[in-house]
């Protein structure tokens, strides 16, 4: 036991002198927090599901024309009600709907001003007046364009409507509309019938030599050839003249059609709409379909039978009214703004339903004219059923021509009818 003593507490400091070289021995330390979790993803808020837009329920409604110009989609019906997509219309129309920034508004230029629509609101702003509509716009095509009720929307704008019942087809005309006709605006109106080569006692038929010595007059002499649907401006245009050429005869096409296009002179064709495809001298269906495409020229009424209005029943006039109305809007697609009066004959009745179905009823050669008292020219202030005109006739010279349709334009007292006389035959036809 006392030989093992020494070597125990050699063995003992030797440990001490290892731990004290180690440095001093500290606490424990404590072991690394665990990283704290990340919050679960669905713990974030939701996002907001925008809303769909939601066509408006609607239904096809048959064929619709503006200007002669089928609308490609029709019109749609709702609620009994039938619409018309506006920037189809306005682009029939030779314009385009403006769109503000936040979608709320719908602007179409048209004539000297614009028709202002919003989607709910059940009126249109025209000329600084709102206009009622019988149903409100409705916003579709992912916001993009507008549906608005179409007899109501051209009621505003001053378009006129024909509605077809019978076809189901809707025919829409601006000059046809309620448009305002300016007081006080002098019209040179012209009246000339058949085109062509004839005996020279043949007076109702001009020669196309001088119908083109007319026409290089107008453009030389600053005429403007206008149609009556253009008087909604008459104030703007340089010495308006109309000219009409009564009965529909084939020269029109064979002659007139090339020299308005020629010339760029506008000028309408009185169609008596019963001898179409009838007569070898008068309009073949063919050649108007031809020529119902010209921007020279448009198509009024002389009605069925060219039957002299005032001397017939009255219960036949309404119908030579109404029937030759309908075969020009089916034929033409555009409602026809004037009924010529054949022979001039007209009455109170007539002119009472004139009124009705046309806007413009014209006659033939003033009395004062005919008995060489004075010149004469339609004023927009007169009645627009009796508008006059002068009679151009295979005998008319140049020099007589110039003084009818310069004398509306001219000075009061500068053209005395008395200095130049012409024969009194010279105004009957």
């Amino acid at each position: 036991m006392r030989r093992r003593l020494p070597y125990l507490i050699l063995s003992a400091l030797l440990a001490l002198a290892v731990l004290s070289g180690c440095g001093e021995a500290g606490p424990a330390e404590a072991p690394s927090p665990s990283p704290a979790p990340s919050p679960s993803p669905a713990a974030a808020a939701p996002s907001p599901t925008p809303t769909p837009f939601t066509e408006p329920l609607t239904e096809p409604g048959g064929p619709v024309w503006f200007d002669g110009k089928e609308l490609p989609d029709g019109r749609f019906r709702r609620d009994g009600t039938d619409y018309v997509l506006l920037s189809q219309a306005a682009e029939a129309l030779d314009t385009e709907i403006k769109i503000s920034e936040d979608g709320t508004t719908f602007t179409m230029p048209w004539r000297r001003s614009e028709v202002i629509l919003s989607p709910g609101r059940g009126t249109a702003l025209y000329l600084d007046t709102e206009r009622p509509l019988e149903a409100p716009p409705l916003l579709c095509r992912n916001g993009e364009d507008l549906l608005v009720p179409v007899r109501s929307f051209c009621e505003a704008a001053e378009i006129g409507v024909y509605d077809d019942e019978e076809l189901g087809e809707l025919t829409c005309t601006p000059g046809t509309g309620d448009w305002e006709l300016k007081p006080n605006y002098n019209v040179c109106v012209m009246m000339y019938h058949g085109i062509g080569s004839a005996q020279p006692e043949a007076n109702l038929i001009l020669s196309p030599h001088s119908l083109e010595e007319q026409f290089r007059y107008l453009n030389e002499h600053g005429f403007t050839s206008i149609w009556f649907e253009d008087l909604w401006h008459v104030e703007d245009i340089e010495k308006p003249i109309i000219l009409i050429f009564d009965d529909g005869w084939s020269g029109c096409y064979r002659y007139l059609y090339p020299l308005c296009e020629e010339y760029h002179i506008k000028a309408t064709v009185a169609l008596i709409t019963g001898h179409i495809d009838r007569y070898g001298s008068k309009l073949t269906s063919e050649q108007l379909e031809e020529m119902r495409e010209s921007p020279w020229l448009s198509f009024y009424s002389h009605t069925v039978t060219h039957d002299t209005l005032s001397e017939i029943p009255d219960d036949r006039i309404e119908p030579e009214l109404r029937d030759s109305e309908q075969w020009i809007v089916r034929f033409f697609h555009r409602e026809p703004v004037t009924l010529v009066y054949p022979t001039g004959g007209s009455t109170p009745l007539v002119q009472e339903l004139t009124r009705r179905y046309y806007r413009f009823g014209v006659k033939m050669t003033h009395p004062d004219v005919i008995h060489q008292k004075a010149w004469t020219s339609y004023n927009t202030s007169d009645d627009p059923t009796l508008v006059y005109r002068y009679f151009v006739q295979r005998q008319t010279s140049l020099q007589h021509y110039a003084m009818w349709i310069e004398y509306p334009f001219s000075p009061k007292g500068t053209a005395d009818p008395q200095e130049e006389p012409l024969p009194q035959s010279w105004f009957s036809g």
